[in-house]
């Protein structure tokens, strides 16, 4: 009477941030009470010294599938799941130069995208700050004022930085001018 093989060390489903394609290591093996295990495999990479191994190329989910198969073919298998995140997809945008004509001064909000969720961000310029919950930069505006503003966005792998103007310009009251009072004889 022949065992099904079992496993005895499961995969563990995992998330890895990688700066460049690298070896991940899963630990699996596998046993059969008949001791008659004839082959460890996996899906993807290959099996060896109590490890599944693959080298992703690309964020993404895997799935791994290792499998244990004895000699009369019954077969045993554990999937685990493995989320690579990479800064490949990282895109920083942050408005165009822009000039604001405003009646009076307000506090000024412009929305900076694609910021990764591990992305610690500092920002540069006149009064600035940066608005997590909205993701978005702000300041206190002057008048006249050409604020340069710099946007510097470091992930685990590497750091992006990004810049733009925002000039406010403000209203003034208009300006009358007549001429000067003259004294006219007419007869």
């Amino acid at each position: 009477l022949n065992h099904k093989p079992q496993i005895a060390v499961h995969m563990p489903d995992t998330t890895v941030y990688l700066c460049s394609p690298q070896l991940i290591k899963l630990p699996f093996s596998g046993y059969d009470v008949d001791g008659n295990i004839a082959s460890v495999t996996s899906n993807r990479g290959s099996y060896g010294a109590g490890y599944i191994s693959f080298v992703p190329y690309d964020s993404g989910r895997y799935v791994i599938i290792g499998t244990v198969t004895d000699s009369c073919g019954a077969v045993a298998k554990d999937t685990a799941y493995v989320n690579v995140k990479t800064d490949q997809a990282v895109n920083i945008i942050v408005p165009r130069d822009t000039t604001l004509f405003v009646c009076s001064l307000d506090t000024f909000c412009f929305p900076i995208y694609g910021i990764p969720s591990n992305g610690t961000v500092q920002v540069s310029g006149i009064n600035t700050w940066y608005n997590p919950q909205s993701q978005s930069v702000c300041f206190y505006a002057e008048c006249a004022t050409a604020n340069k503003i710099t946007v510097k966005v470091t992930t685990p792998c590497n750091t992006y930085t990004k810049s733009f103007t925002a000039t406010i310009r403000c209203n003034t009251a208009p300006l009358v001018i007549f001429p000067p009072d003259s004294n006219m004889t007419v007869c």
